[in-house]
């Protein structure tokens, strides 16, 4: 289970034991329920998917399914642009990690679509320079249904993870 599943469960339990009548926004269904509620949130990491949570010693399921991560190696070749993953309908390439390294002294930018958005600055490299770089949460995303470019002036070698939200 992810650190947000966690949170939005740790909210959950907040404001069903408050003690109030209204939760999220709304009335409770049943006036029989003691108040504050008795809450009990269990996390399973071992399965990663079905949390539970129980109120009022009635059980309720939260499911969350984390996106796929996914993998694509980058093999780029000249001064161009080049797509190191296709757009996906109604989602964003969302990059995990990225290793990159560059032949030649040269230059490479990440680019969201052949004309979209820039994605980082323009990142000078010495000979065989390079980076990697990784973080949970994502690097950078590209715009929705939009492909993942790298735009270089070198022949650039490395590869990514990611996940499509």
């Amino acid at each position: 289970m992810n650190d947000y599943a966690i949170e939005l469960l740790e909210q959950i339990r907040d404001l069903l034991t408050r003690g109030g009548r209204s939760v999220a926004g709304g009335l409770l269904s049943s006036p029989s329920l003691p108040l504050p509620l008795p809450v009990r949130v269990v996390a399973d990491v071992s399965q990663n998917l079905v949390d539970e949570v129980s109120i009022a010693n009635q059980p309720l399921s939260v499911v969350t399914q984390e996106p796929e991560v996914k993998f694509a190696s980058i093999s780029c070749t000249g001064i161009n642009q080049t797509t190191i993953v296709n757009a996906v309908p109604n989602k964003r390439i969302r990059v995990l990690s990225v290793v990159l390294v560059v032949s030649s002294q040269g230059t490479v930018r990440w680019r969201s679509g052949l004309a979209g958005s820039w994605l980082s600055g323009e990142m000078p490299f010495a000979e065989r320079g390079g980076y990697s770089l990784a973080h949970p949460y994502g690097l950078f995303q590209t715009g929705v249904g939009e492909a993942l470019v790298l735009s270089h002036s070198v022949d650039v070698g490395g590869h990514i993870s990611y996940v499509e939200v």
